[in-house]
């Protein structure tokens, strides 16, 4: 009866000792719980702000033509590689915008192409001769206008009128108007810089579509 008696109790003694252990025991493996779900909550954000930060900026848009003004050339596209296109959603983008953010180098190219373009240009004498009188400042504003235009922009009626107005009473040194061999010269420049960056042949050709299509405008073709 005595040993009957006292095994409860016993038992009872005894699993008050394991509910004080096994309380902190319990605590402790929530804790560790809690603290992977936070680990793996900061670290699903810390790589999210990663891809954020290697993605490129959107590109800014491109005014489309003014009300009135019709397309003539649509600008030069070049195909994204298989990996940029998933990444950035986009397949095939405007030169311009695959110079500045897409570009395999992962540089702004378009800067580069500016700074050269105008240089080669101004370095070439027989080009270089028809700004002589022309201001520094507004000279590279309109090479950089007609760069937007050959590489983003296309063709527009617009434009046509409005580089024929510009150029039809510019002359050389030697009181020459632009000619066929002129436009070819710079034409070949502008080529040669952004095949040395790596611009798709395919693209290369829409380039001298563009330029071509200009050059009518500036020399029109005799019939």
């Amino acid at each position: 009866m005595t040993t009957a008696a006292t095994a409860p109790s016993g038992e009872r003694a005894a699993a008050h000792v394991l509910d004080g252990v096994q309380a902190p025991w319990s605590v402790g493996l929530g804790l560790v719980v809690v603290l992977l779900l936070l680990g793996w909550w900061w670290a699903d954000r810390v790589d999210a702000r990663r891809r954020r930060a290697a993605a490129p900026p959107p590109a800014p848009p491109v005014p489309g033509p003014p009300p009135g003004s019709r397309v003539l050339v649509d600008p030069p596209m070049v195909e994204n590689d298989p990996v940029t296109a998933v990444t950035s959603g986009t397949a095939v983008v405007p030169l311009r915008d695959w110079l500045m953010h897409f570009h395999p180098t992962a540089a702004n190219v378009w800067s580069e192409v500016t700074h050269e373009f105008f240089a080669a240009a101004m370095g070439d004498p027989r080009i270089a001769s028809f700004f002589r009188t022309a201001d520094l400042a507004t000279l590279q504003t309109h090479f950089l206008a007609v760069l937007i235009t050959v590489t983003s922009g296309g063709v527009t009626t617009d434009m046509v009128n409005r580089l024929r107005h510009q150029h039809e009473g510019v002359r050389n040194d030697r009181g020459e108007p632009i000619n066929r061999v002129d436009l070819d010269r710079t034409t070949a420049l502008l080529v040669g810089i952004l095949r040395s960056k790596a611009v798709p042949e395919p693209t290369l050709d829409q380039v001298e579509v563009v330029l071509a299509r200009l050059g009518e405008a500036i020399v029109p073709v005799r019939r």
